[in-house]
């Protein structure tokens, strides 16, 4: 028998992802699982200037593209393990095709993704357990396209732009703003709580935020532009959005591991080349080992000395411009007792 979780509004996907997050939630519920997006999400911008009029400038279509990409990025995350939209197949790229329409006589940008998470769900059903499928996907769909998210992140910028600016004058054009409510705080927290569990959701948060960041950016082209229904001035939007995007990012790579080669020469220094077996991603990482009896390091060492797999937690850093990976740190790493190894090469 099919079970079936309708999602009406984002309230309903807050109120599943608490439910989710808790440890003892009963799994079993979700077996033979059909998502089913009714009215929502839908994407709505909305930008007011003489160069809009039923049509889209450059740098607004610029943010869309950055958003497509953002989304193939968080999609490979959830699949493959790593935020590179190269993993992705062409099948796999269409079905995650942003399709934006431009209301006639105005200048409202539109984009209903209802079918796109349907078929993203259906996409991993069948290859991860339902729990981690529906986290990742709804955390992307809050993330991305909620409202509460973006309020949230546009507070998150003020307080970073108003530690930045030395000018009072400019720091009081942002003094009047709020954007948060006490549910806007609960449900980030929700998503907080969610991203210390879930390594996957800790990156989905970085990428959003990249995404976000890019059409406050392109949004200044604008005198005024309404995002999910938050309304600012191009003005605000350029000071909000100065030095938000960043040339990389901050990702967690948790995984299994193949110990390709282990450097011990600096005595301040431990590096691990290892490989991804779930993506084939090979990099080097510094170890991170502050345990007593030095854990993690000997995880590591006894993985490469018995060809076994090494369970490890790994933060990183990725350049946007060409998917690189560095400065990998291993903060944790075990050899895990329940998986059959059988990848010996």
């Amino acid at each position: 028998m099919m079970n079936e979780i309708v999602i009406n509004s984002e309230s309903d996907v807050y109120e599943l992802l608490e439910k989710l997050s808790d440890k003892s939630f009963d799994v079993t519920t979700l077996n033979n699982l059909n998502l089913d997006f009714n009215g929502w999400p839908i994407l709505q911008v909305r930008m007011v200037g003489q160069q809009f009029n039923s049509s889209i400038t450059a740098p607004i279509m610029k943010a869309f593209l950055e958003l497509q990409t953002s989304l193939y990025r968080s999609f490979a995350t959830v699949k493959y393990g790593i935020p590179n939209p190269a993993k992705l197949s062409k099948d796999e790229k269409q079905m995650l095709e942003l399709i934006v329409k431009v209301e006639e006589g105005s200048s409202k940008y539109k984009i209903d993704l209802q079918q796109l998470f349907e078929n993203t769900c259906k996409n991993l059903v069948d290859k991860m357990e339902p729990k981690h499928i529906l986290i990742a996907v709804l955390s992307i769909a809050v993330l991305y396209f909620g409202d509460s998210a973006y309020k949230n992140y546009l507070d998150n910028r003020k307080e970073i732009r108003q530690l930045e600016i030395k000018d009072d004058e400019q720091k009081a054009t942002l003094d009047h703003l709020k954007f948060v409510s006490q549910e806007e705080t609960k449900r980030a927290s929700i998503i907080a709580n969610l991203a210390v569990q879930n390594s996957h959701v800790q990156t989905i948060v970085a990428l959003s935020e990249d995404a976000k960041a890019e059409f406050l950016k392109r949004g200044s082209t604008a005198s005024v532009i309404e995002y999910q229904g938050i309304e600012l001035t191009g003005d605000i939007a350029e000071e909000l959005g100065k030095n938000a995007r960043k040339p990389s990012i901050d990702i967690r790579l948790d995984g299994l591991y193949r110990v390709l080669n282990v450097d011990s020469s600096d005595p301040t220094e431990f590096k691990v080349k290892v490989r991804n077996v779930g993506n084939g991603e090979e990099f080097t990482a510094i170890v991170q080992d502050n345990t007593l009896e030095r854990a993690h390091i000997q995880a590591i060492q006894n993985g490469e000395w018995e060809r076994k797999l090494v369970n490890m937690t790994i933060n990183a850093k990725q350049r946007t411009k060409d998917n690189t990976i560095y400065n990998a740190k291993v903060i944790f790493a075990e050899l895990p007792t329940d998986i059959e190894d059988v990848d010996k090469n």
